[in-house]
């Protein structure tokens, strides 16, 4: 994809490492306050959505099945259910 870039985000605090992964950022979106990010981690074959309002400072991040990435990309809210609360 043209626009897919990489970035280097620290592991979760559980891997008590210093090492990094890879991750992709597949979408971006942002419109009066609200960002909609979609990531890969191509290592897991996971993709990740991450939501935050800038307006009131709510943030979610969800694992999205990889066949509903689009469609989580675009109706973030109807993911939140299966979040968990997170920097976004």
């Amino acid at each position: 994809m043209p626009n897919q870039r990489a970035r280097r985000l620290p592991r979760a605090a559980a891997a008590a490492s210093s090492d990094t992964m890879m991750v992709y950022e597949l979408a971006k979106r942002s419109h009066d306050g609200l960002v909609v990010r979609l990531l890969r981690d191509p290592l897991r074959d996971q993709v990740v959505l991450r939501y935050r309002d800038l307006r009131n400072g709510e943030v979610f991040a969800a694992r999205v099945p990889n066949e509903r990435a689009l469609d989580a990309f675009h109706h973030p809210n109807a993911y939140r259910l299966a979040c968990s609360t997170a920097d976004a």
